[in-house]
């Protein structure tokens, strides 16, 4: 098992022994291009940070579930992860499912959608929680102005599992 931490020097995660930690530090300067207005800032840093997919894993994972960082920064650390890519149970996964508890809506549906995409099939008990969150979010943050609820509807299909389908099927039987 996966265990993320963040702290001074940066963020780190253990894959069982604790002499397996590795740390990066998440430099400011990352979040703040992440929170930059200029959208090609924001896409250029992850561009430059996929080069790197296990480093941008975890600097993106940091930034993903640190409720001090801008919520842009947030969103766009988890369109990074969606770019990078991980594996079931890894530390960007983690995050990700961590997300969902989040209270803004818009990052619910951002983790939720990711999620998806990245097809985590030990994601569709968490994402299906969601099916009756609708909570708007505002069209500003995405071109449509979808619910984590349509989100997870939409991820659940991509990730196609028999338990998703069964977590599909349950809502609508409600």
């Amino acid at each position: 098992r996966v265990h993320v931490t963040t702290h001074k020097r940066g963020v780190g995660w253990s894959c069982g022994a604790p002499r397996s930690i590795l740390v990066y530090r998440v430099p400011p300067s990352v979040v703040a291009a992440l929170a930059s207005p200029d959208v090609s800032v924001r896409i250029e840093t992850v561009a430059n940070l996929a080069k790197s997919p296990e480093k941008a894993r975890a600097i993106l994972a940091a930034i993903a579930i640190d409720d001090s960082a801008p919520l842009v920064a947030r969103i766009w650390a988890m369109l990074g992860i969606a770019q990078v890519g991980d594996e079931d149970g890894g530390v960007a996964v983690q995050a990700l499912v961590s997300v969902l508890d989040a209270s803004p809506a818009v990052l619910r549906r951002c983790a939720i959608e990711t999620l998806g995409h990245l097809k985590i099939e030990s994601s569709v008990a968490k994402v299906a929680e969601h099916l009756a969150d609708d909570e708007p979010v505002p069209e500003a943050w995405f071109e449509d102005a979808s619910t984590p609820a349509q989100a997870a509807r939409q991820a659940l299909t991509t990730i196609g599992t028999p338990a998703a389908m069964a977590a599909l099927e349950g809502n609508v039987a409600r």
